[in-house]
């Protein structure tokens, strides 16, 4: 039986040994702090937070700072739709007065020639 060969023992036993210092380093190195981590991860997220007053006492200012924010921009928003409706009114009158006034005259005298022109042809 090679098994109780005592020539073997020595090469049996080395490779017993290069086997199971290979999975010690393997295990020591790469498994075990894997582990570690997942098991300190479960932890913290089973444990609840606990809050102090501080912690409290800052989100509530966090709280009033934002919706202040908010208010502040819904009123500036407000403000800049109501002004640039005031623009936009005053530049379309002022077109309609100054450019569309003047090319609407010359339309109206443009077709009123071309209706003369076409009735004394027709003539």
């Amino acid at each position: 039986m090679p098994q109780l060969d005592t020539l073997t023992y020595f090469t049996q036993f080395f490779w017993l040994i290069i086997i199971f210092f290979s999975f010690y380093i393997l295990l020591s190195n790469d498994i075990i702090p894997q582990i570690g981590i997942t098991l300190k991860l479960r932890k913290e997220l089973k444990t609840p937070r606990i809050k102090t007053k501080i912690q409290e006492g800052n989100n509530l200012n966090r709280d009033k700072i934002f919706i202040k924010n908010i208010s502040e921009l819904k009123l500036l928003n407000d403000e800049i739709e109501i002004n640039s409706k005031k623009w936009l009114k005053n530049e379309i009158q002022d077109i309609n007065k100054n450019s569309l006034t003047h090319m609407n005259r010359e339309y109206i005298n443009v077709l009123g020639n071309l209706l003369i022109k076409k009735n004394t042809f027709q003539n």
